[in-house]
């Protein structure tokens, strides 16, 4: 079962900028925190990080709840794999040092799941292979693809046959399958 996303009901907006892009069925949001950014997140119920509507990536800096009740959210969490219970309620947050995080959510309203997308976090030389017929989004880092460089903060398709990437820096990157498209009969 899919829970509602929390909302955020007041924040320092004069603090932090979005980059938004949209690529076969996601939209996928890279939110940059300044120093002393701050917002307050209301969650109407009890939820798992996991059954959340959207997939949460910190990679640099970190989020700190100021009332200490939820845990830090700092470089390299994962909100599907770093899973852990929010009690309903309102939390401050804050970035004293500045923060980047990414933001995955399904661009379809009949379909808010992110269950498919899969994210990687790769330290320099590390090697992951991309299954055919993926999507591959580059967050942060590069890496190569046979001798092709694959850059940050840009969209991949991959063919019919799966590809191994190198890092050649530290790396996030997503992968979803490529919707298929209905025949005509």
């Amino acid at each position: 079962m899919i829970i509602p996303s929390y909302s955020i009901v007041s924040e320092d907006n004069t603090k932090r900028s979005f980059t938004s892009y949209a690529f076969a069925g996601l939209s996928i949001v890279k939110s940059d925190f300044q120093p002393g950014y701050w917002y307050v997140m209301d969650y109407p119920e009890r939820v798992d990080t996991k059954s959340m509507t959207a997939i949460h990536v910190v990679v640099s800096g970190g989020v700190y709840e100021t009332t200490h009740t939820l845990p830090d959210r700092t470089q390299g969490w994962i909100s599907t794999t770093d899973s852990r219970a929010i009690e309903a309620g309102q939390y401050r947050r804050e970035t004293p040092e500045g923060c980047v995080m990414w933001c995955i959510r399904s661009a379809n309203p009949n379909d808010l799941s992110v269950a498919h997308v899969h994210v990687v976090d790769l330290e320099l030389g590390e090697t992951v292979t991309i299954p055919p017929d993926s999507n591959l989004f580059v967050a942060e880092g590069t890496c190569l693809m046979e001798t092709r460089e694959l850059t940050r903060e840009k969209h991949y398709q991959i063919g019919t046959e799966a590809r191994t990437l190198t890092a050649s820096s530290k790396v996030y990157l997503f992968y979803w399958p490529t919707p298929s498209i209905p025949q005509p009969v």
